[in-house]
């Protein structure tokens, strides 16, 4: 009996061991990651010992900083909601339709994604000049939708393959049509798979630099591009340069928030059923 309970008691000496250890590791994690953030949002929020907004208030008083802000909103917006139409469509029809070249069509769409954005933005900027989109809103969503589309096809068409066939069928077999059934039965069943590719669409418009610094002019600039023209001047306004971080992590951050229910489901692979 003695030597069962000792080795119970080694058995959870050793869990505890690991457990401290896992802790140990997260709350390293928490300081590296979470500390230079704090601090620069703190340092943005105070001024001579003190705490003001005087430095977020300065968007309303410089036109060009609010239209900067107003442009992120409107390009991330607008890439969100047609990257999600294009994912979702191109998804559904590589999942439920026997198209010729289908498996060659992901692989080519989904190895774009290995090659670094430079490689990118100098073809769509030569063909985007032929086109004359370059310096307009247009040019810059359709560059950001065709940087998340390969992801967020390969995301559409894993949680569309899971949706099983015969609610489909018996949906038809009612009278369901194709457009009805997807809106109304396939896409809520796959909404943690929408939620990931809004998710992952909108931060990548959000916080592009490079594209906007190819496509875009000076009244289609990005909130991401004045904080690099910030960064680049003789005398680097920080505590201005921390107010536009700190606000440039807000909207990802509350996107999160709404769709983060959605997000092990999604991140696992399958549709809720």
């Amino acid at each position: 009996m003695s030597a069962m309970f000792a080795r119970r008691a080694k058995f959870f000496s050793k869990r505890t061991g690991v457990a401290l250890a896992v802790y140990f590791c997260l709350g390293l994690y928490f300081i590296l990651l979470w500390g230079p953030i704090l601090w620069g949002v703190n340092a943005s929020l105070q001024e001579n010992g003190t705490f003001t907004l005087q430095r977020y208030l300065d968007f309303e008083k410089d036109p060009k900083l609010k239209s900067n802000l107003q442009n992120s909103l409107l390009v991330a917006t607008v890439t969100t909601l047609g990257t999600v139409l294009v994912a979702t469509l191109g998804g559904y029809g590589l999942s439920r339709f026997s198209l010729p070249g289908r498996t060659a069509l992901l692989t080519t769409v989904f190895s774009s994604r290995m090659f670094p954005f430079i490689l990118i933005v100098i073809p769509i900027f030569l063909v985007f000049s032929q086109l004359s989109l370059v310096g307009t809103y247009l040019g810059v969503i359709l560059a950001h939708i065709t940087l998340g589309v390969p992801f967020t096809l390969w995301v559409a068409k894993a949680y569309f393959d899971n949706v099983p066939r015969e609610l489909e069928e018996a949906a038809m077999l009612d009278g369901c049509g194709r457009w009805t059934l997807l809106r109304k039965i396939i896409l809520p069943l796959a909404a943690p798979g929408i939620a990931l590719i809004a998710f992952y669409a909108f931060t990548i418009s959000w916080g592009d630099y490079l594209m906007v610094s190819w496509l875009s002019q000076e009244h289609v600039n990005t909130l991401p591009f004045k904080l690099q023209e910030r960064l680049q001047e003789r005398y680097p306004p920080w505590e201005s340069i921390l107010a536009i971080t700190t606000l440039l992590m807000i909207p990802p951050t509350l996107f999160f928030a709404l769709v983060q229910r959605w997000f092990v489901t999604a991140l696992g692979g399958r549709a809720t059923r």
